[in-house]
Formats: C-alpha cells, structure tokens, sequence
C-alpha cells in the first residue's frame, strides 16, 4: 500500500486521499449546480415580469427570490424608455436592461457579471446611441450610490 506523509506528520493511505479528493469534487459539484439553479430561477423570473416603472418592475423581481435567497437591488439608471439595473441574487448577480413598451417595462436582456455599453449594444440590440448613453446614465447612477467611479 502506498501512503504519503501528511503536514502532521501521520501517513494518510492513499485510498483515503482519493475518497477526501472525491468527497470534495462532490461537494463543489453541488456548490455549482445549486448556484447555476438559483441564477436559472432569476432569469426565468425576469423574463415573464412586466410592470409600470422600472422600480416596480425591480421591487417585483426581487420578491421572485426564494425565501433562503438574499436578494437586492441598489439603483436604478433610466434614460429614455431604456432602464438599467444591478442586483444581487444568493452569491451571485447579475444586471438587467429594461426597455418601456407601451407604458409597460419588460426585460430587453440581462445576465450576469459585466456590463457595459458594447454589451448592451451586441446582447440587447440597443443602437449604439441608446446603449452609449444607458451606459453613461449607469456609471453616474452607480458612482452616487456606491461613492465610486467606474473606470472604463
């Protein structure tokens, strides 16, 4: 049987290593799934509201979070009939670009991690002066509520 010195100073048989090692790929595999679930649960969220006022809107979505789910947004930046959002969702996060349809807000596109106005302008199919200037908007938005500047 082959067995390896461990920090202790014990030897540890390697069967046992490959069951931790084991053990420990479960426990990430589970730590992924459990998250990809939760940001699925949000996208599918964000995709059936609708609502009168991007706040409305983001107030609604929020309150899809299941009740072991923290949940938050912090600003909202509007121009036109385009809105954008940052919010937290568990450990993750992510943003949502809403546009005004007949008085009524609906999710144009979102996702999670970065955002900026060549994101907005590819993803959500904004024109390039729309997507500029949302973009613009959100850094101002962002920079009053967090006391810091986007650096782009």
């Amino acid at each position: 049987m082959i067995q390896i010195q461990s920090k202790t100073n014990r030897l540890i048989p390697r069967r046992k290593i490959h069951f931790r090692l084991g053990f420990l790929l479960v426990g990430i595999g589970l730590a992924l799934a459990l998250h990809t679930s939760l940001f699925l649960s949000s996208s599918m969220a964000q995709e059936e509201l609708t609502a009168g006022s991007p706040q409305a809107w983001m107030e609604a979505f929020i309150e899809t979070a299941p009740e072991n789910v923290a949940a938050e947004y912090q600003f909202i930046a509007e121009i036109d009939d385009y809105a954008i959002s940052g919010y937290v969702w568990g450990e993750g996060g992510g943003y949502v670009v809403l546009e005004n349809q007949n008085d009524l807000w609906k999710t144009l596109c979102g996702g999670g991690g970065a955002i900026d106005g060549a994101h907005m302008f590819v993803d959500c199919g904004m024109s390039l002066v729309d997507a500029q200037s949302l973009w613009d908007a959100y850094k101002v938005a962002y920079e009053e509520a967090t006391g810091e500047a986007i650096q782009d």
